[in-house]
């Protein structure tokens, strides 16, 4: 059993009207607790860049500071300032940083075009309507384009309330568009009821 309910399931489930505990372990099951948005991977992927220069500098620093003499490296010694041996540890430190990064890139793989965090937020959404007996039905307003069945709707809020971003525009980042999301999973479960 769960220790801790993410807060945002609890809003989630505030708004549907269920048990924050159903929206927790939807969110788990349906993997959109591992995922980043578009926007989360692109942050990411500039930060392994910025930790592989910090790495590449640190380990130039450590390689010229083995190549003073061994009457300067006993003074740095002496004197407490043992700047091998941090930077060494600040050397590995990185390099345990980047590899979690590269880990976590590969988790969350923002590269098929689609915000992967939004569908596995549809896919929550259908998790949870299946299992509370709700109906799960596809519908947009013809005219204001906006959704208009309980799981659309549902999805939509989904998408807000865990900050589902994308980009749009040349520095945009809003919230990501819940059609989508919310069709692509709604017919993948369209065709395994009809299947079952």
């Amino acid at each position: 059993m769960m220790d801790a309910v993410d807060q945002r399931c609890v809003w989630f489930s505030e708004y549907l009207q269920c048990d924050p505990l159903l929206v927790q372990q939807a969110y788990e099951l349906s993997g959109a607790i591992r995922l980043l948005d578009r926007i989360e991977s692109k942050e990411l992927k500039s930060d392994i860049e910025y930790l592989n220069d910090a790495l590449s500098y640190a380990t130039k620093a450590a390689s010229e500071l083995e190549k003073l003499s061994n009457n300067e490296q006993i003074t740095q010694t002496l004197a407490e300032g043992i700047i091998l041996n941090q930077l060494q540890e600040t050397i590995y430190k990185l390099q345990t940083a980047i590899n979690s990064r590269r880990q976590l890139n590969l988790d969350s793989p923002g590269n098929s075009g689609r915000n992967d965090k939004a569908h596995a937020l549809a896919n929550m959404t259908i998790l949870i309507f299946e299992s509370a007996g709700w109906n799960i039905s596809f519908g947009t307003d013809p005219v204001s384009g906006d959704p208009n069945t309980n799981y659309c709707k549902a999805v939509k809020k989904a998408l807000e309330i865990f900050d589902a971003r994308t980009v749009r525009g040349a520095s945009d980042q809003k919230v990501a568009y819940w059609h989508s999301p919310a069709f692509s999973e709604f017919r993948k479960y369209k065709a395994s009821v009809t299947n079952s």
